[in-house]
C-alpha cells in the first residue's frame, strides 16, 4: 500500500511577485472656461396626457449656427413634470418645444406647460 505523507517533504513557496505596477492617475478634467462666464438654465415641461408628442431643445447659437447643448422628450411619460439644469458659457440660446401632433401641450389632453430661467430669472414660458 503506498501512502501519501504530505509532511515528509518540506514544501517550497513561490517567490514573491512584485506589487502590481499602476498607471498614474488620470488628470482632473479641463474645467469649463468662458469669457463671458457661466450661466445657469433651467428647463421645466409638466408633460400633457400625450408626452410622446413632446420634445425640446436647447441651442447655444454661436455665429449664427445652432449647436443643440440639451435635449428632451424622448421617454417622457404623460401628466409627469420634467426638470432640466444646463450650466454652459454664458452667451445666447435658443429654446424650441415641439408637439409633433400639432394640438399644443394644453389643455385638451391635460395641464401641460414649460419653464425656462436662465439664472433665475424666467425667460420663456407658456402652455400651447
Amino acid at each position: 500500500v503506498d501512502t501519501y505523507d504530505p509532511y515528509a517533504f518540506p514544501t517550497v513557496s513561490p517567490r514573491p511577485t512584485s506589487a502590481p505596477t499602476l498607471p498614474p492617475p488620470t488628470s482632473a478634467p479641463t474645467p469649463l472656461t468662458c469669457a463671458s462666464g457661466f450661466s445657469t438654465i433651467d428647463i421645466s415641461v409638466q408633460t400633457d396626457g400625450y408626452a410622446i408628442d413632446t420634445s425640446w431643445t436647447l441651442s447655444k447659437v454661436c455665429n449664427g449656427n445652432n449647436n443643440v447643448i440639451a435635449q428632451g422628450g424622448d421617454d417622457y411619460a404623460n401628466n409627469i413634470l420634467y426638470e432640466e439644469e444646463v450650466y454652459n458659457c454664458d452667451t445666447q440660446y435658443e429654446f424650441t418645444i415641439n408637439d409633433s401632433y400639432g394640438d399644443g401641450i394644453c389643455c385638451e389632453y391635460g395641464d401641460g406647460e414649460y419653464q425656462v430661467k436662465k439664472d433665475g430669472v424666467v425667460v420663456a414660458s407658456g402652455s400651447n
